[in-house]
């Protein structure tokens, strides 16, 4: 008889000290659920998710693996005009990717509006200097003025009969000749390709999808691994965001913003993230073309 009271107490022992585990099981399910709703909620962000596989507008894609620049050097081409509501948006993740690799010059603007965009805050590249370690350089050119009716220089130009999609071309041959081959990119992909379907339904070329005809924003990224291209603002970047309703407030916007990012104390938390975002995709394109 004592030896079944034993035997019962032993098995309430077992049974007590696996109860005792119960607790931190459920903790542990409760946690481990925690964190897969919390990645759910909030994915990370992956920069490579923004790369296309092929021409599309608003995205970074390889354009082939040809290095132009012809050495080791990294070479970031920036082409836009100044009125451009989408240059005006790519500004600030480039100048929060160019000042890890130089010096740069910029003043603060603003874009035009456009029917379906506000006025953008925009920052005007007027300057790169690469620290002496840096393999990292920078191109920048301006085609139109900031309402689209001429050059900068001042060479007329006519939006609605396409005289700026060639007047364009011809800043591009002339100003970067010493790269003749961004001359024949522009060409081939904003021009002769059909990559946007227009409102019609018909497939068009991005200089011409518009009832105004030009050179659209773009980016061209060169090294040993590559060229990359992008054109219109870099996806994930939403020019919503930093836009305001009259030219006045997009430039106060820009000179507010432009002291911020300097000071790395950008107070808008959505603006923060579209530009933190927008430079991250910036520094994977460069890493895979390095």
């Amino acid at each position: 008889m004592a030896k079944r009271k034993a035997d019962r107490k032993t098995k309430t022992k077992r049974q007590d000290s696996k109860l005792i585990y119960i607790p931190f099981i459920v903790l542990g399910v409760l946690i481990v659920a925690l964190v897969g709703f919390t990645s759910y909620s909030h994915p990370v962000f992956s920069p490579a998710s923004y790369i296309s596989s092929s021409p599309a507008p608003f995205k970074f894609f390889k354009v082939n693996n040809q290095n132009y620049a012809g050495n080791s050097t990294v070479q970031i081409y920036f082409i836009s005009w100044y009125g451009c509501p989408y240059g005006a948006t790519d500004s600030w993740a480039l100048y929060k990717v160019l000042t890890q690799y130089g010096t740069v010059n910029a003043t603060p603007g603003h874009s035009l509006s456009e029917p379906n965009i506000p006025f953008i805050p925009a920052l005007w590249f007027e300057g790169y200097q690469p620290k002496p370690n840096s393999n990292v350089d920078f191109h920048f050119l301006y085609i139109y003025n900031e309402n689209l009716t001429a050059t900068p220089t001042g060479v007329p130009v006519n939006p609605t009969n396409g005289s700026a999609v060639t007047i364009g071309l011809q800043e591009i041959k002339d100003n970067l000749s010493f790269a003749p081959w961004i001359y024949n990119l522009v060409k081939e992909y904003e021009v002769d390709t059909p990559i946007v379907t227009t409102s019609s339904g018909l497939n068009d070329s991005i200089a011409y999808s518009t009832p105004a005809p030009h050179i659209a924003t773009l980016i061209i990224i060169t090294g040993p691994g590559g060229t990359y291209m992008e054109i219109g603002f870099v996806s994930p970047m939403n020019p919503d965001v930093i836009g305001q309703s009259s030219a006045t407030a997009a430039q106060q916007y820009a000179e507010q913003l432009y002291s911020q990012l300097k000071s790395n104390d950008i107070t808008n938390g959505s603006v923060k993230t579209m530009i933190d975002q927008g430079s991250q995709v910036i520094n994977y394109v460069i890493s895979q073309v390095q």
